[in-house]
C-alpha cells in the first residue's frame, strides 16, 4: 500500500493523502511527532492522550447516502470496485498519479510505500524529517531522538495507550472508537491470493476485502 506527504502551494500547510486503512493513523502519529520533535518532550508528547486522528484530522467529510437510494448487493458493489467505480476513483490511477507527481516534483511530493515504512522505519523517518524541512541534528541522532520517535508512535505503543483503548473521535456525523484504528500493523495481513488470482486484482482496504472475502466464499472462490 502506498501514501504520499504533499506541500501546500502556500508552503506552511502538510497534506497527507492515503487511502483508507493504508497505514493512516502510523503515518499521521510519525508525521506529527517529526514535525514537533522539537517543541515536545516523549514524556510529556500530545500523542499520549491524543489520538493521530484529532492531532491531524481529515480534509474530507462522511456523506450519508440518500434515503431513496436502494442499497447494493454485495455482486454489484464488488464489481463495481473491480470495475474502479469508487469514491476516489481506480485505485491503481489514484495512486499512480501521486508516484508520477513526485516524480515532477520530488520537493512538493513524497511517496511511501508502507512495505518500505516496515522495513526501515529508522531512514524513512529520517527521509520524512528532511522532505518536511525539519531534519534532526546529529547530536539528536546520537542521543536517541529518532528512535524514541518511533517507539512513541509504535503500534504496540499507541493501542495499549488509555486514550487509544476507551476514548472516542467525532468525524463529522460519525463518532468512532479509538480503537477501531487499531488492527495488526502487519504486512499481507488483508491479502486473499485466491481472491487475486482469481480476478487479477490487487488494492483493496480493510472493508472492501471483507467484502471481497464474503464475495468470494459465496462464489466458491476460497
Amino acid at each position: 500500500m502506498a501514501s504520499t506527504i504533499g506541500q501546500h502551494e502556500s508552503e506552511d500547510k502538510l497534506i497527507l493523502s492515503l487511502r483508507k486503512e493504508t497505514g493512516t493513523t502510523w503515518l499521521k502519529a510519525l508525521t506529527f511527532a517529526v514535525v514537533n520533535h522539537q517543541h515536545f518532550s516523549i514524556e510529556n508528547h500530545p500523542l499520549l492522550t491524543s489520538n493521530p486522528h484529532d492531532l491531524v484530522p481529515p480534509l474530507y467529510k462522511f456523506r450519508i447516502k440518500p434515503a431513496s437510494l436502494s442499497p447494493l448487493t454485495l455482486e454489484e458493489a464488488f464489481e463495481m470496485y473491480c470495475n474502479g467505480i469508487t469514491e476516489f476513483g481506480p485505485w491503481w490511477s489514484h495512486m499512480l498519479g501521486y508516484w508520477k507527481e513526485s516524480i515532477v516534483r520530488p520537493n512538493k511530493v513524497l511517496f511511501l510505500k508502507y512495505e518500505d515504512l516496515k522495513e526501515n522505519v529508522n531512514f524513512h523517518v529520517k527521509k520524512v524529517a528532511e522532505f518536511l524541512g525539519c531534519p534532526f541534528t546529529e547530536e539528536e541522532e546520537n542521543n536517541g531522538v529518532i528512535e524514541s520517535i518511533i517507539k512513541l508512535c509504535s503500534f504496540e505503543k499507541m493501542k495499549d495507550l488509555e486514550v487509544n483503548k476507551s476514548g472516542k473521535i467525532n468525524f463529522e456525523i460519525k463518532t468512532f472508537n479509538n480503537k477501531l484504528f487499531f488492527r495488526k500493523a502487519e504486512i499481507g495481513d488483508w491479502q486473499l491470493p485466491k481472491l487475486v488470482a482469481n480476478f487479477g486484482f490487487l488494492g483493496l482496504n480493510g472493508l472492501e476485502i471483507e467484502l471481497a472475502t464474503a464475495f468470494a466464499r459465496r462464489k466458491n472462490l476460497n
